[in-house]
């Protein structure tokens, strides 16, 4: 008897970002995964005159519009690969270790006319809590994550305007979690160009994500020079 893959849930936030919002709503609709899948729209934040923060967006809409279990927040700049779902769920749900605690992503890639290299060192296949004390987890806004595990660490942090993603993760982590990487799939994100928002090398964004983990956690992680 063939067991049924457990349903996803895929966000997609349009945060400011409206004009790469189709690219990635398809990207999430051509999923092959065989298991559920739902392909919601988040229009909190759509209309810059009422914008609400990406956190209270996010947290909103799996509260109420998400109807699965497993969870990934697509930014509406990001695109999967067709194999994206699949290649995370399948890697959770075959692991014996409480996969409600599981984090599961794969490594950057930004494009946008031209080809930056892959945001942080993915040599390991799993990050622990511990990998804090050195290195700061690449782990990108659209992993796949548990409801139960969202729910117990109260979600995205609502008082954040920037880093959530980095900020939930770590609460993640501080449930015994781990998460695991895919180094051989890429999820492929696009620089904003248009929207006001400024262009972040991986070098710009790693230094501000370690600035503010060290502000909020009393961590002593040593931020990077950013190279013009």
């Amino acid at each position: 008897m063939i067991k049924e893959m457990p349903g996803v849930s895929i966000i997609v936030g349009c945060f400011m970002q409206e004009k790469y919002l189709e690219q990635a709503y398809w990207s999430a609709v051509n999923q092959d995964y065989d298991g559920p899948l739902q392909v919601y729209i988040n229009h909190d934040g759509c209309d810059t005159g009422k914008n609400t923060s990406a956190s209270k967006a996010r947290n909103r809409a799996i509260s109420y519009e998400a109807v699965h279990d497993w969870i990934i927040c697509l930014d509406a700049d990001d695109l999967l690969p067709s194999n994206y779902v699949t290649t995370l769920m399948d890697h959770l749900v075959s692991d014996t270790y409480n996969i409600t605690n599981g984090i599961a992503g794969c490594p950057v890639q930004f494009i946008s006319g031209r080809n930056l290299a892959r945001f942080g060192n993915v040599d390991a296949d799993t990050y622990y809590l511990s990998d804090f004390t050195t290195e700061v987890p690449p782990i990108p806004s659209s992993a796949l994550f548990h409801r139960i595990a969202w729910s117990e660490v109260n979600g995205y942090d609502e008082s954040l305007r920037s880093m959530e993603d980095f900020d939930f993760w770590y609460k993640l982590l501080s449930r015994e979690g781990a998460a695991y990487f895919h180094t051989k799939d890429t999820c492929l994100l696009k620089n904003n160009d248009g929207n006001g928002k400024v262009h972040r090398t991986p070098q710009r964004v790693r230094q501000a994500t370690i600035q503010h983990m060290n502000k909020m956690y009393g961590l002593t992680l040593e931020a990077p020079q950013v190279i013009q």
